[in-house]
């Protein structure tokens, strides 16, 4: 049985709900696997989610960040840019362009920061999962055994500093 199609306002809302909880940024691809979205549903989430209104001073409090792919002779380009620029880079017509929605994030945190707090947050995530596990082939190492101090008996004092080659016992502790 398939899972009811999700409403883009309700995507959006859950979007708005991720971001407010002070989630870095939220993927398309991220809606797609986790939501079920199709990557059109996911796209209109995401501009649905930026769309609302501005904050201080009149700037948007979220921008889209656009994965626009160019192809240049002998190479393809990929790049991830803000909404300007994925927009000037289709006006320009120089090469062929495709660009589509790959992110929303808040406008105050920049791309690279955004990215950074990622992969900070997944491999903070990854690790606490892998600590959990019992310890094992597929789990953190086991902890050491604890070394049983020497009998005090067997401890003694060795005397190595004259300049016969002997060893000499000063004392027993």
């Amino acid at each position: 049985m398939q899972a009811p199609a999700i409403d883009a306002k309700v995507a959006a809302a859950a979007v708005g709900r991720c971001l407010d909880g002070l989630r870095p940024r939220v993927r398309r691809v991220e809606l797609t696997s986790e939501l079920g979205l199709s990557e059109e549903e996911a796209s209109a989430a995401l501009l649905e989610a930026a769309s609302v209104g501005p904050g201080e001073a009149g700037v948007p409090c979220r921008s889209v960040d656009w994965l626009v792919v160019s192809s240049l002779p002998g190479a393809r380009e990929l790049r991830i840019t803000t909404s300007a620029e994925a927009e000037a880079a289709a006006a320009s017509g120089s090469t062929s362009v495709h660009a589509e929605v790959h992110s929303i994030r808040p406008s105050a945190v920049g791309h690279a920061d955004c990215a950074t707090l990622s992969w900070r947050s997944e491999l903070e995530a990854c690790w606490e999962a892998y600590r959990t596990r019992p310890p094992g082939p597929n789990g953190p190492a086991p902890p050491p055994a604890q070394l049983a101090p020497a009998p005090s008996s067997d401890l003694g004092v060795v005397d190595l500093s004259d300049d016969d080659d002997e060893c000499h016992v000063i004392g027993v502790s």
